[in-house]
């Protein structure tokens, strides 16, 4: 009988052995599985953050690129009223230049000089060559344009300044000086304008 006792007491123990190791696995299981799932979602979390990140760029690039674009058709729109407003001032200076010219070619005897076209700075090396004519090819080309038919000015002006004609005779004898010869020179540029 002690030895039955001490066999059922040997295996009472085994399967109280056994049942703690069985609750220590489990245990351990459940324990993997928590970790498991932490891990799975500090993963998710960081993919979301990701993705919150990537959609908060991709909205600053887009915002950024409609800022660029509404500052480039302000700056557009700034540079087509500078360019109308200094268009509308080349005809107004066209127009006054070209009143004192007929009053010199019609009233020779009373000219004391004639009017020169506009001279605005121009950055060709070519174009700062000393003359007697101070405007140069790309001046004379802006402020005939301004009349809005540049070939229809030309033509027109090139038979006003053509050096054949008497008046320029007339205005050197008169005392204006260099008539004939800015008047060779403006015929000049005026036909490699039309020309081209």
């Amino acid at each position: 009988m002690g030895l039955r006792i001490l066999h059922k007491h040997r295996s009472l123990r085994l399967e109280k052995q056994q049942r703690l190791e069985d609750e220590a696995r489990r245990s351990e299981y459940a324990q993997a599985r928590i970790r498991a799932e932490v891990q799975r979602r500090k993963e998710a979390e960081r993919e979301r953050q990701r993705q919150v990140r990537r959609e908060q760029e991709v909205r600053e690039q887009e915002e950024s690129a409609r800022a660029t674009q509404k500052a480039k058709e302000h700056s557009q729109r700034q540079q087509d009223a500078f360019k109308a407003q200094q268009k509308q001032e080349d005809r107004r200076m066209y127009q006054q230049w070209r009143e004192m010219c007929d009053i010199i070619f019609t009233h020779p005897a009373q000219a004391t000089r004639i009017p020169e076209p506009p001279n605005w700075p121009c950055g060709d090396i070519g174009c700062t060559v000393p003359r007697k004519l101070k405007a140069c090819r790309h001046n004379l080309e802006r402020f005939f344009s301004a009349t809005g038919d540049i070939q229809l000015t030309l033509n027109e002006e090139r038979l006003r300044w053509s050096p054949n004609r008497r008046v320029f005779a007339e205005l050197e004898n008169n005392g204006v000086k260099g008539a004939g010869g800015m008047a060779t020179e403006l015929f000049q540029v005026m036909g490699s304008l039309r020309s081209e």
